[in-house]
């Protein structure tokens, strides 16, 4: 099956266009905080420097936002909801088993992470501030809970289909998230100290594929996780 390529990014359009041809002073705001947080970074940024590139008075400021801290959820929400987007989308336009649809979101979703590799610096500048621990788990909590929901409607309609017969569709797709965040944790660590991945890592997959496999009762052959982290592997390689 060709992989889905996925080149969605965090920066969002800064050109969008509202009522009157102008960009609405919400979506400005929301846009050049973007770019400062990323460039200075979230510490470094301050309301003033908010206001001056947005071209906003304090006033339209908190008439949108309460917050600097507000201005970097919205981000995080309207990041989170676009990413969501990407999945319905391959979902409802999905022709062919569900095995091929559960290859199909596992390629997007490598494919997002790999198409961030060239944004780590930046993001690292928007994330890495005291006191970041709420919204990093905040991020981390909304992606498994989407991932591990996407996945959930996939093992019931391939019960539906009798292609995969899944006694704990939802535990499985609990258990099979969370596997995939600690996999793609593991292959990081193991590009910035080894050449390859590491035997821990690759008996972690083996290990992955075969409870998933076992899970929906399918060959496990019909599962191969190893191909799409090694890519990641490779493509971490210029960030080092």
């Amino acid at each position: 099956m060709k992989p889905t390529r996925c080149r969605f990014s965090f920066k969002r359009d800064r050109h969008r266009v509202g009522f009157g041809g102008l960009m609405k002073i919400k979506d400005q705001i929301l846009a050049e905080s973007l770019t400062l947080f990323s460039t200075k970074g979230y510490d470094k940024t301050s309301i003033s420097d908010i206001c001056k590139a947005s071209e906003s008075s304090r006033g339209g400021f908190y008439h949108h936002f309460q917050s600097k801290e507000d201005v970097l959820s919205t981000l995080t929400d309207n990041y989170m909801k676009d990413f969501s987007k990407i999945f319905t989308t391959v979902v409802r336009n999905h022709q062919g088993s569900e095995i091929d649809l559960f290859e199909k979101i596992y390629d997007t979703f490598i494919d997002f992470k790999i198409g961030q590799i060239a944004e780590w610096n930046e993001l690292q500048k928007m994330f890495l501030f005291k006191g970041n621990h709420q919204i990093i788990s905040k991020i981390t909590r909304t992606f498994e809970k989407m991932i591990s929901e996407v996945y959930e409607d996939v093992f019931s309609r391939g019960n539906r289909s009798k292609e995969f017969q899944c006694m704990y569709v939802k535990p499985l797709s609990k258990l099979w998230t969370r596997e995939l965040m600690l996999l793609l944790n593991k292959v990081q660590k193991d590009r910035f100290s080894l050449e390859t991945l590491s035997d821990e890592t690759l008996e972690h997959i083996v290990f992955i594929e075969e409870i998933v496999a076992g899970g929906l009762k399918i060959e496990k052959s019909s599962i191969n996780l190893k191909q799409k982290l090694t890519e990641y592997f490779n493509k971490m390689e210029d960030v080092q």
